[in-house]
């Protein structure tokens, strides 16, 4: 006699999945404005100088590409999910957009010729931007839907029992 198929559902409600992808927006949009914030501010608002030198180009490149990078995050985290791709589709347009403000602030920042005073390297400008806490919302997403995957102990929610 055979066993019929049975269906496992999900174990997250679909209220705590809407709630979830209104998360992930969230961290998405504000990610993003974030970045492009934080890394005009450094490159547009000088108090000593009168135009931005080759440390605040620098710093901006380290800004948009930590920026990128946490927005690479999030197909992984609506796939850990299982989320719609909706935001990782805005979150690729915005990765592409921050590349090209990265390979833009670096060209810029090589233009300018290297002075006797110490610049601030790129990687001060990824410090500056991992000190705000909500752009950590997406590798905080990742991790916990690792959590959840691993200790499901199935990494598909449509396996079906032969018991």
């Amino acid at each position: 006699m055979a066993n019929p198929t049975q269906v496992q559902s999900s174990p997250r409600y679909d209220g705590s999945r809407s709630l979830l992808t209104v998360a992930l927006w969230l961290a998405v949009v504000a990610t993003f404005l974030t970045t492009v914030a934080f890394a005009w501010f450094q490159v547009s608002f000088q108090l000593f100088g009168v135009d931005a030198g080759r440390g605040d180009y620098s710093m901006a490149a380290g800004m948009y590409g930590f920026g990128a990078l946490l927005l690479a995050l999030t197909p992984v985290a609506a796939v850990l999910h299982r989320l719609p791709l909706g935001s990782s589709v805005a979150a690729a347009a915005g990765f592409g957009v921050l590349v090209l403000l990265a390979a833009r602030a670096a060209d810029q920042a090589a233009a300018i010729p290297v002075d006797s005073t110490g610049d601030d390297p790129w990687s001060e400008g990824t410090m500056l931007l991992a000190m705000v806490p909500w752009v950590w919302a997406l590798p905080i997403l990742v991790l916990v839907g690792a959590l959840i995957r691993v200790g499901s102990a199935s990494w598909d929610s449509r396996s079906t029992s032969a018991t």
